[in-house]
């Protein structure tokens, strides 16, 4: 029978820190400092809360015993502690111990009796791990007082490990009570004692934080679930069985296929001094868990905890992190030594942890707490992702070290809103923020101690009307999801901000590999069937993308063959029975034109005529099944000759609706991608239209050409959905909830409408989209579209038609100054959803009307173009005051006489019949760059007549550049030119000195100059005889007097283009080939598989200009010579391609991309990137011959390209751009790959990577 000791079957190594009270003297008696003394309860037993650890004295093999709570005779209370053992078969001696926090004891006190024992031995540990140790004699079998005062001496005293010298070294960290066979009386070979109110004086014990980790009572504390090596895991909130409250985290492992292990992982948001880890565990079927735990540097230190497969509840407590059974260490230092503060903690089980005989089991977990130090900040979540209906109360626990805090909040625009200060409690405070607008805000906390900040931090938080918008039937609105994606940071809990925001639908994908477990057999994946149930209880509809390949069909390829795709079909028809009625719309395949439809070696190489296949059989099996699913093909971006071409084969008998993924560089040029499409579909279904529903679109916040910033990607969404209804769409699902990654410039981590898990804005937070979105949702559902109306040049106006009454969705891409006609006070909700009134004046509310949509609720007579009011100011400087001016230009027959009120202040404004007048203001400027957003209201008679906005560019004090310069390619004279902008109008800028790094060249220069308000001041670095086409690491660092220092890191190149005019004829002009190449593949990068060597892929390519043209010279060995592609498929054939930026490299980051190849047309020019453009286009403007000497394997470019399609590169004297490179391969089977010459075109666009070249003048 396993008696209740099993509770906590182990021993763990204890961990101390240096003495808080108290120096050591030199008669090793202890001096304590002042201090104020309490009692301090370290045992009474009454709490099944309180570890007391269980041992054998397992270095004296024998022993066997138990300890339990036993409530048969306490000293007082209910329990004392119980110590059984029997040395009938051997032994010395059991014992229990107890760690704790460190104790400066000046006393302990303690109750024991027994009946069978002379005698009880104590073992306190000091700081050090030193274990000192007497006997405590016992007089009777009665309860006695112990009172313990000096804890280095006593009978039969002895001291053993940490410093092991009979020293004293407080505080102390833990003690233990050992019943020993030899203080046995009578010639007794086993027996009890009691323990009873064990207690301690001494100084208060260090205020911790006991940070609840896992109670699994909120979703959005997340575990994430792992496995290795085929083991299949399942992790669930279950209500089954719990220690507390209503949940415990259940982890099912399955190891029948074979595996490792399965475990559940918890990164800490704010990383942990972590002192003790506490958790509750039930289990029937493992003998062992593992926890991992990883120290600041990464490195994972794992240790195995015993477990008592009783099925019952027993508490675990480690205190040492880096030691315990079969303790391991990787990753990080790899040094096994224990680097706090800990990053985070797993709780990981192993098939050899099972229960002999099984082959799965089931492990649960509770109350997970980490005790720890206060830190210096931490901001936790009440509600998941802080976002919160307009009916919940913004509440943020905060967890400091400080005692106070003061706090700020900001909207969209970065007004700020509310601040204040809050003193703090014990460490912890729960901070209140009483808003009562609606949108997207930033919070911003800063954690002081006696006056000084010790720590600052900004997150995240929204507020949405209550109202749900999902209780709706039928909804456009949907959003793209990867539920399933856990170690990405994502999980089905994120089902409540669908529900929040409105997103009645979303799109996931339920792939095939994950259903067809067995050739045949099919089943719901666990990981992706959490997602279907979360999703259901909150009542949103799964849309479903059938998805790629098998490893028992084709080779695990994109399908090919009629098995495969009937496989494939069978696939989507089995899915379709697992879910039923819950699934209702399902996608066949996701943008099969591109790398998805390219997956192994088969022949399928996304082409339309696979899909078409594919798309058919998939249809048809589907159908005859459930006929009354929705089945939406197609899911490419609009690829018109693609499309066409599957729509050429019949596609569209075999698909309920389209869908397309109109990706742009705007939302208007989305638009005209939705109208091509439309278009296209007319052509090939008898003039009629058919479902078009837009699967995936969005814009990525992310650092680089083709981002934007959130503000923006919060306009284009609403815009987008706004004008894809307008156009007829059914559905929209925005690409995607969450961002995937946190790499700031790549795309792909950053189109979600909220924060990555591992933001330090915080975790699942919101974007401003997310806001916007919210409040569309709320105002759009139910709406229907009624018609785009004609207004001001400029103003988009679209009208919806909601429950009988009109509503507007207004905007216009370039500020303009309007007013909305009406006699009546209307209604006006922002971009956020927070809903104003607005009372005409003379017929006309006055607005400014910016890329930022705004709903007008009530019926108007129209919106025209209005320059009576505007808001006026020129450009900023950071730390510098805004000078602006509201204007009233009066052109009526009566005067005008309003206030203008903005941020606080308010300003009168009057202009008689006929005047114009204007009345200047100043506001705060910016700390940093960016937009200053001004917004103000115009009021008269006490009413609100009109918003007036106007945007600041603001400025960074000065702007520097670095640029290497070639002074003389003749002597190869050389320099890095300086340049230094001072933005400030007032105030000039002091320049003291340089330090450089030019590859093996450094120095210092003294520059010693102040540059006059307004101007740019150049400065030279020579440097010489350093070699063209070979990059060099390059530090600039320009120190200033009062301002930050400008650093520059990076590679620069010396690569000579010398001025020249080409004559293009498909024929290399001698005198170019004559010169040093620009680039030679040859001493490229190759990008490919099976590279055959130059015979395969070489060559050398010319750069020159003149002052009307850049052209370029390609001469490229290729031994077959393929190109069947045309317009912006072009990089699939044989071709070139090349990247051009101002400035150098990653200084600008907007740049060109453009293609050259021979098609079935002709040569094309092909732009996919522009800086002025989201238009991909051919190029017209230009001149490009391509000849094939097809004995000599030799292909020709040239290239006359004119400066109007590079603005604004232009050639400068003493100037550079930067540029990048490569050649395509295709040898007739797709497109093997490329060689590049710089980087940042194929596999990212990345202008960070381009090199510098420099224009050489004669």
């Amino acid at each position: 029978m396993i008696t209740k000791w099993m509770l906590s079957f182990m021993l763990v190594s204890l961990m101390f820190t240096t003495p808080l009270f108290g120096l050591q003297s030199l008669d090793n008696t202890t001096v304590y400092a002042a201090e104020p003394l309490q009692n301090t309860t370290i045992g009474n037993f009454e709490s099944e809360e309180e570890v007391w650890n269980f041992g054998l004295g397992s270095e004296f093999p024998g022993a066997q015993g138990a300890y339990e709570r036993d409530a048969s005779a306490p000293r007082s209370g209910t329990f004392a502690g119980k110590l059984h053992g029997d040395f009938s078969a051997g032994g010395k001696y059991v014992a229990i111990g107890k760690k704790f926090l460190p104790l400066d004891m000046q006393k302990l006190e303690f109750w024991v009796k027994s009946a069978d024992a002379s005698a009880l031995t104590l073992r306190v540990v000091d700081s050090t791990g030193q274990v000192h140790q007497r006997k405590i004699a016992l007089a009777n079998a009665n309860w006695q007082k112990i009172e313990i005062s000096t804890f280095n001496i006593g009978t039969n005293y002895l001291h053993f490990g940490g410093a092991n010298d009979g020293k004293w070294y407080g505080p102390a960290g833990g003690i233990s009570f050992l019943l020993e066979k030899s203080n046995l009386i009578g010639g007794k070979t086993s027996g009890d004692a009691w323990v009873d109110d064990v207690s301690v004086t001494a100084p208060p014990q260090e205020n911790v934080w006991e940070n609840a980790i896992g109670t699994f009572e909120k979703g959005f504390d997340i575990w994430t679930l792992a496995s290795q090596g085929g083991a299949k895991g399942e992790y669930i909130r279950d209500t089954a069985e719990v220690k507390s409250g209503a949940y415990s985290g259940k982890l099912s492992g399955n190891f029948s296929a074979g595996g490792l292990n399965v475990s559940l992982g918890r990164s800490f948001p704010t990383p942990m001094d972590m002192k003790k880890l506490a958790f509750w565990v039930k289990t029937a079927d493992y003998t062992v868990v593992l926890l991992l735990a990883k120290d600041s540097t990464g490195q994972v230190h794992q240790q195995k905890i015993a477990l008592a497969p009783t099925g019952d509840w027993q508490k675990i407590e480690v205190w040492t992190f880096n030691a315990g059974t079969s303790y391991l260490h990787y990753n990080g230092a790899n040094d096994g030594v224990w680097h706090g503060p800990a990053q985070g903690i797993a709780l990981l089980v192993e098939k050899s942890g099972l229960v002999s005989g099984k082959i799965s089991g089931d492990i649960r977990f509770d109350n997970v707490v980490a005790t720890g130090s206060f830190p210096d900040l931490s901001i936790q979540q009440s509600r998941m992702g802080n976002v919160f209906l307009a009916n919940e109360s913004a509440v943020f626990p905060l967890a400091t070290r400080g005692d106070t805090v003061s706090w700020s909040v900001y909207d969209h625009l970065d007004h700020q809103l509310l601040a204040g200060n809050e003193a703090v409690q014990d460490g912890q405070l729960n901070l209140t923020v009483p808003l009562q607008q609606l949108g997207y805000f930033k919070l911003s906390v800063a954690a002081k101690k006696e006056g000084q900040m010790i720590q600052s931090m900004d997150i995240s938080f929204a507020r949405l009307a209550a109202d749900d918008p999902t209780l709706a039937n039928n909804s456009p609105f949907g959003v793209s999801t990867h539920l399933a994606r856990t170690s990405d940071g994502w999980t089905p809990e994120l089902s409540a901000l669908l529900k929040r925001a409105g997103a009645k639908n979303f799109r996931d994908e339920i792939t095939w590999v994950d259903v067809e477990y067995e050739k045949g057999k099919y089943q719901k994946p666990p990981g992706r069937d959490a997602f279907m149930r979360k999703t259901q209880q909150d009542g949103l509809k799964p849309f479903i993308t059938f998805d790629f390949t098998s490893p028992f069909y084709d080779q695990d390829s994109t399908p090919y063959s009629d098995e495969g795709r009937q496989g494939f079909a069978n696939y989507g028809k089995a899915l379709l029975d697992l879910y039923g009625s819950q699934m209702e719309w399902v996608e066949v395949y996701n943008e099969f034109n591109g790398g998805f439809g390219d997956r192994g070696n088969g022949p399928a190489d996304s082409r339309p005529d696979y899909y078409f296949k594919l798309l058919k059989k998939t249809y048809e099996t589907v159908k005859a099944s459930r006929p009354d699913v929705t089945v939406v093909g197609m899911a490419s971006n609009v690829d018109i000759p693609w499309m066409k071409e599957v729509f050429r084969l019949g596609g569209l008998q075999y698909m309920d609706a389209v869908s397309i993924h109109p990706y742009n560089r705007t939302s208007d040029g989305m638009l005209q991608a939705i109208l091509d499409a439309k278009s296209l579909i007319r052509t090939y279904n008898n003039g009629q239209d058919k479902p078009l529903w837009i699967t995936e679109v969005g814009w990525p916040t992310h650092i680089g050409a083709t981002g934007v910033d959130e503000k923006t990607q919060a306009d284009y969404l609403v815009r987008a959905y706004v004008q894809a209804l307008g156009a007829g769409v059914e559905k929209v699902f925005w690409y995607d909830l969450m961002n995937d990654g946190m790499q700031a410039d790549y795309g792909e981590n950053n189109f979600g409408l909220l924060r990555h898990q591992n933001d330090p804005k915080g975790q699942f937070t919101p974007k401003p989209a997310y806001a916007a979105y919210g409040a569309m949702t709320r105002e759009l559902t139910g709406a229907a579209f009624a018609q785009q109306e004609t207004a001001g040049a400029g103003i988009n106006s679209y009208r919806f038609d909601r429950n009988g009454q009109n509503l507007r969705v207004v905007w216009a891409n370039t500020p303009v100054q309007a007013a909305i006609q009406t006699n009546v006070p209307i209604q006006i909700t922002d971009i956020m959803g927070n809903t104003e009134t607005f009372t005409p004046i003379s017929g006309k509310v006055y607005m400014t009307l910016t890329a930022e949509p705004i709903y007008i609720q009530s019926d108007i007579d129209g919106i025209a173009l209005d320059s009576t009011f505007a808001v006026l100011g020129e450009e900023a400087v950071t730390g510098e005051s805004v000078a602006l001016k509201v204007e009233a230009n009066n052109t009526s027959s009566s005067p005008i006489a309003v206030s203008f009120e903005v941020e606080g202040a308010a300003y009168p404004l009057y202009a008689g019949a006929g005047q114009k007048t204007s009345q200047p203001f100043a506001l705060s400027g910016l700390g940093q760059e960016g937009i200053r957003y001004v917004t103000g209201d115009l009021t008269a008679n006490g009413s609100r007549i009109g918003r007036l906005k106007h945007a600041i560019q603001t400025l960074p004090s000065y702007s520097a550049r670095v640029i290497p310069v070639i002074t003389d390619v003749n002597t190869k004279a050389e320099a890095l030119k300086i340049q230094i902008r001072n933005y400030s109008k007032q105030q000039g800028l002091t320049v003291k000195k340089a330090n450089w790094q030019f590859g093996s060249q450094s120095g210092t220069q003294d520059l010693s100059y102040v540059i006059a308000p307004d101007t740019i001041k150049t400065f030279n670095i020579p440097l010489s005889n350093f070699p063209y086409g070979v990059s060099n690491q390059a530090q600039v660092t320009v120190q200033f007097d009062g301002k930050n220092s400008f650093t520059y890191a990076g590679k620069l190149d010396f690569n000579p283009i010398l001025p020249g005019t080409v004559h293009i004829d498909g024929l290399p002009d001698p005198e170019i080939a004559a010169l040093a190449p620009l680039a030679l593949l040859s001493q490229g990068t190759v990008k490919m598989q099976n590279y055959g060597g130059p015979s395969d892929l070489d060559g050398s390519v010319w750069l020159n200009w003149d002052q009307n043209h850049l052209y370029l010279t390609a001469k490229i060995k290729d031994n077959v010579h393929y190109t069947p592609a045309s317009g912006e498929e072009i990089w699939k054939n044989d071709s070139l391609q090349f990247a051009a930026m101002a400035g150098i490299p990653g200084e600008n980051l907007a740049s060109y991309e453009f293609g050259l190849s021979q098609t079935p047309v002709g040569p094309q020019i092909f732009r996919w990137l522009s800086p002025n453009s989201s238009v991909r286009q051919l190029v017209t403007n230009g001149s490009l011959q391509v000849s094939r000497d097809e004995e000599q394997k030799v292909t020709v470019y040239e290239l006359a390209l004119p400066w109007a399609e590079l603005a604004p590169i232009k050639p400068e004297t003493q100037g550079a751009f930067s540029f990048s490179l490569l050649v395509n391969d295709n040898d007739g089977a797709g497109r093997k790959g490329y060689i590049e010459w710089g980087s940042g075109i194929g596999e990212t666009k990345d202008p960070k990577k381009f090199r510098t070249v420099q224009w050489i003048k004669d």
